[in-house]
């Protein structure tokens, strides 16, 4: 690098950004090996048994859900969906009980009578797939 009368050349500044992020590559990198970024948090995987449970609930939920949409909901159209909480479907009378677990289950209209139902919830020891905490009210 020459130093002139005008200052650093072109040439030197684009060395020291070409420098500089190479380093910052090199932290980013670093960062990454040791653990720096945001953890995913790991799910529990249940056990046969408690899938059994879990499958039953999920059942008994649907039904229920199936029974909230026909009084609340029959006018659904089609593309449409709604989040319908397990604590409104007990106070409802069509669930008995959640066997505590809170969650959620998304009623679609897809196509002409036919609707589907995607249920999510939480459990002690277990969550489901695509459970999102901020539509479980």
């Amino acid at each position: 690098m020459k130093l002139n009368n005008r200052g650093w050349g072109l040439s030197a500044f684009l060395g020291f950004v070409v420098v500089f992020l190479i380093f910052l590559f090199m932290a980013g990198v670093n960062a990454y090996k040791v653990g720096l970024e945001k953890d995913k948090p790991k799910l529990p995987v249940p056990s046969i048994v408690s899938k059994e449970k879990y499958q039953q609930l999920e059942e008994k939920i649907v039904v229920a859900s199936a029974k909230y949409k026909n009084v609340y909901y029959q006018n659904l159209l089609e593309g449409d969906y709604v989040f319908v909480n397990f604590n409104t479907l007990i106070r409802s009378e069509l669930l008995s009980s959640s066997e505590g677990c809170s969650g959620y289950v998304k009623i679609s209209h897809s196509e002409k009578d036919n609707y589907q139902y995607s249920v999510y919830f939480h459990c002690p020891d277990y969550v489901s797939s695509g459970y999102n905490e901020e539509l479980d009210g």
